[in-house]
Formats: C-alpha cells, sequence, structure tokens
C-alpha cells in the first residue's frame, strides 16, 4: 500500500509519495487436511477442501505517478493517491484529470477541492462496489492528500480525504505553523515516531527546513 506525506515548511508545501505500483490477483484451490477425531483419536484427512480465496502479487511497476497536480485553478495544487490504482477501467490518473476537467472552476478553496474530490470519487466508487457492505475497519480503498494555498492564507493547508464506508474529510497540521503528515501505508512512519527512551533523539524542526 502506498505511503503519502506531506510537509510545511517555511517556504512552502511539499507533497511526495513512493512510485511503486503492485497489482494483486486473487487464488483460489484446493487442499488436503488431516484431523484427528477427538473421540477415538483416529486420524484421517479431507480431500478436495475448498480453500479460502488468496490475494497475492501478480506484477509490479516502479514508475507509477502517484502525484498530481491541479493546473485550473490559482495558485495551482497538489493531490497525492494512495489505495486502488484502477477504477472502472481507468487509471486514477485518468479518473483525475475528468475530475478536474469536470468539477473544478478555478476559485475553489482548498478544503472545497477536497471536498468535490471526495464526492466524485465516492460516486466512481460506487458503481464498481457496495461501499455500505465494506467491514468495519476497512482500509479506505482510494484516499488522497490535498495539498495548496488558499489567496486569503498563505500558510497551506493540508486535507486527508477517504472513500469508503465511512467517508471523510480532515484537515492535517490544523495546530502546528510548520509539521509533517502522512497518509496510506504509516507502518515505517509509526516506526520511526516512535518515541524510545533508550534512543532519545530531538524532534524534527521542521520551521528551519527549506524546499
Amino acid at each position: 500500500m502506498t505511503l503519502t506525506i506531506s510537509l510545511k515548511v517555511p517556504d512552502g508545501l511539499v507533497l511526495t509519495a513512493e512510485s511503486l505500483q503492485t497489482l494483486q490477483s486473487t487464488v483460489t484451490g484446493k487442499g488436503e487436511l488431516g484431523v484427528r477425531c477427538p473421540k477415538c483419536q483416529e486420524e484421517f484427512k479431507i480431500s478436495d477442501l475448498q480453500l479460502p480465496p488468496l490475494r497475492v502479487p501478480s506484477g509490479s511497476s516502479p514508475t507509477a505517478n502517484k502525484i498530481y497536480e491541479i493546473t485550473k485553478r490559482t495558485p495551482n495544487m497538489g493531490i497525492a493517491t494512495f489505495g486502488a490504482a484502477f477504477l472502472q477501467g481507468q487509471t486514477i490518473e485518468s479518473h483525475l484529470r475528468s475530475f478536474e476537467g469536470q468539477k473544478i472552476v478555478g476559485n475553489e478553496s482548498v478544503q472545497e477541492v477536497s471536498q468535490k474530490l471526495l464526492d466524485y470519487f465516492q460516486s466512481v466508487l460506487s458503481k464498481e462496489i457496495d461501499v455500505t457492505r465494506l467491514p468495519d475497519g476497512t482500509p479506505p480503498p482510494i484516499g488522497f492528500q490535498v495539498a495548496g494555498f488558499d489567496r486569503d492564507n498563505m500558510e497551506g493547508r493540508v486535507f486527508l480525504v477517504e472513500t469508503g464506508k465511512n467517508p471523510r474529510i480532515v484537515p492535517q497540521g490544523e495546530e502546528k505553523i510548520f509539521g509533517c503528515s502522512w497518509a496510506g501505508d504509516g507502518r515505517v512512519v509509526a516506526k520511526l515516531w516512535k518515541e524510545d527512551a533508550s534512543i532519545p533523539l530531538p524532534k524534527p524542526n521542521y520551521g528551519f527546513m527549506t524546499l
């Protein structure tokens, strides 16, 4: 799963994501299971047992594009995507170009673009799967980090946009002037940021970082 990261530093905003794209396929099959009777302790085998479907990687690309620039809006802004790479036979990049052409007027705030993005992709997603039947706790099928500047606020704003059973928009880093936020698969980030009393490390000073 993709990891996206946004940074707010004095000179501007940084939006980044790794470029690995993994395609998965579902493998099904049958197996043999050895069991023992709890009463007589006799052992026997059950043949042709249907195994549960298993998702396995079937291909990958190291050059996937997960960062998109919305140029129709002034000032322009960036969107980083994580989750599914295709919807209805089209790449997420193709959908984003359609989204920009159909939905962006050019004078929206960063939050308004985030809301339009959620509405658009929630609608597209609902044509492919029944989002109401997704198990609780399922990661969002598609998510975004949206970063940009509003005309009346040059500090920069970042929003987390998640589709799925419980779609939501969450502002990131609003409580700090400068800082870092992430979305997608954050296991590596969680390990890097985990405090360890035996290894005291100072927290990064984002206020001294340059572009």
